[in-house]
Parts: structure tokens; C-alpha cells; sequence
């Protein structure tokens, strides 16, 4: 188990005050209070940029100088509004060193400037883009059908495969759209809910290999076979027996401190740990650290 320090790419400005989070947490009350500050700081950060896209006061072509970042730090908030600029170095304004590597900054910057622009150009917004388990794998279109997607662009063909069509290789054939998106649809029975299925693709150089669906749901392994391959399961379980939520979801946080976790693993003692084991046990221990994310590996 392991903590990120870095907000993905499509997290706000505001999420960088997930690099507060460093090593492991401090006892230092000072300490403590400077990293719960920042969120509110990248938060102004934020929201200079905003003001200086709508206002074109500033010429996105002429980032502000070292100096100009020193001078915001010695004034007390490492990230003030004045020391925003749109190359992306504002992060130095916490760590001179960074200064280190500000050519690799500037470039990761740009990459992820023109990659969300990509991303919200093409899906509306990251939010829309982060939903794609609503198109992809198992979903049901208006007439209650089977609609499975899988993206594939390198496969020369596709086929679904499973307990519902006795493992044929040529019973379920997919189609291609011009993005690389495999499709088929079934009837609304055509898959009995807990079977087994996995895709099976045909390769540029002639041979086939089976995997389980990228969107799957669940998947499992045979018990007490050594080395067994796992196998996807469709889940869409029957009216009265799916999953309810009990409880009201969470409030949105204004910036993302994330704790990243392999649940298996999270344990002290010598076995694969449940997700159980990783409510009662560890959970707490994220939330007394801070953190308001948890993102599950």
C-alpha cells in the first residue's frame, strides 16, 4: 500500500494540494495547519486563472519570472494569485527545487493543457469523460437489450463468449466503428445474470487471444486451482436483489487529497485482505490522516 502524491491529470487546480501529503503524515501542529491551508490556496489559485482567461490580462505567452514566485512565497502563501502563471510552474512557489526540473514541468504542463482540451472538445467535460462505465462493457439500452462495447482498435476481429453461448468462437460476432468500438447487442435475456464471459479477439498477426472484458464488474478465479485464469461475470442482477446504498453519498471535497490503496494487500498479517478487512481497519486510519479520497488499485 502506497500514497499518491499527485492529483491525476483532469483533477482541478485545486486537487494539487494533494502534494501536501508527502511521505508520511506529520505530527507538527504547525506543519499540519500549513497543509490544511493549501487546498484553500490552490483554490485562489484556481480561481486567478479563471479571471485571467475571462479578463486576457495576462499573455499566456509570457510566464511570470522566478522572482515573481519567491516574492509570493516570502509574503506568506506559497500560492497567491500573483504567482499564477499558465506554464504551470506555480507549483514552484511550494518547492524552489521544482525550478530544477522546469523544462520536464512546462512540457507535462502543455501535455495535460492540450490533453483535457482534447477531453472536454470530444466529451463535454471530465466528468463525462469519467463516466465511460455507462457506455462501455454491460448496459442496457431503452428497449431493456444487451448493449456490450469494448474499445479495440489494434483487433482485426471480435467475438463475445461465455456460458450463454457455449464458449462458440463464432457465435457473437462484434462490430467495428471507425473509433476501434466493438459492439453487439443482445435480447434482454441473452445473458443470464452471474455467467461467465470474457471476448475473444483475433490479432493483426493472424492469431486469437481471449481476455476479460476491460469494463467488467466482477470477476473470478476457479478455487483451489493453482494458477487459475480468471473469468469475467456478467452482473446485472434482478430487481429486489441489486445493491442499495444506505447511506447518502459523500459531499464533493473542494480539492482532492488521495490516498492510493491496494486493498489485497493492505493488511498486517500474512493474507489477501477484504474489502471488510479495509473498512474497519484502514479507512479510519486515511481519514485521521486527512485524506479525503481514496483511489483503489
Amino acid at each position: 500500500m502506497r500514497r499518491a502524491h499527485v492529483a491525476p491529470a483532469g483533477a482541478s487546480i485545486a486537487s494539487l494540494g494533494a502534494i501536501a501529503a508527502r511521505g508520511r503524515p506529520s505530527t507538527n501542529s504547525s506543519h499540519r495547519a500549513r497543509v490544511a491551508a493549501l487546498p484553500r490556496q490552490f483554490g485562489a489559485l484556481a480561481g486567478a486563472m479563471r479571471a485571467s482567461k475571462k479578463g486576457n490580462s495576462t499573455n499566456k505567452n509570457s510566464p511570470l519570472s522566478r522572482e515573481s514566485h519567491r516574492t509570493s512565497k516570502r509574503s506568506g502563501c506559497a500560492v497567491a494569485a500573483a504567482a499564477y502563471t499558465e506554464d504551470g510552474m506555480g507549483c514552484a512557489g511550494v518547492d524552489d527545487k521544482l525550478y530544477e526540473h522546469e523544462g520536464h514541468l512546462k512540457y507535462r504542463w502543455q501535455k495535460f493543457v492540450e490533453t483535457k482540451e482534447a477531453i472536454v472538445s470530444a466529451e463535454g467535460s471530465l466528468e463525462d469523460f469519467s463516466k465511460g462505465h455507462k457506455k462501455f462493457g454491460f448496459n442496457r439500452n431503452s428497449n431493456g437489450e444487451i448493449v456490450y462495447r469494448e474499445w479495440a482498435p489494434a483487433a482485426a476481429e471480435a467475438w463475445l463468449i461465455g456460458d450463454f453461448n457455449g464458449w462458440s468462437g463464432d457465435a457473437t460476432p462484434l462490430t467495428k466503428d471507425d473509433f476501434g468500438v466493438w459492439t453487439t447487442t443482445l435480447p434482454p435475456d441473452g445473458i443470464q445474470h452471474g455467467s461467465r464471459v470474457k471476448i475473444r479477439m483475433r490479432t493483426g498477426d493472424g492469431g486469437f487471444t481471449d481476455r476479460i472484458p476491460a469494463w467488467i464488474k466482477y470477476s473470478t478465479a476457479e478455487a483451489g486451482v493453482m494458477g487459475a485464469n480468471y473469468d469475467g461475470i456478467f452482473w446485472d442482477p434482478p430487481p429486489g436483489q441489486e445493491y442499495v446504498r444506505k447511506n447518502p453519498r459523500p459531499p464533493r471535497p473542494a480539492a482532492s487529497r488521495i490516498y492510493e490503496a491496494h486493498v489485497g494487500m493492505s493488511g498486517q498479517e500474512a493474507k489477501v485482505n477484504t474489502y471488510r478487512d479495509f473498512a474497519d481497519e484502514i479507512l479510519p486510519r486515511i481519514a485521521d490522516d486527512g485524506y479525503n479520497t481514496v483511489q483503489l488499485m
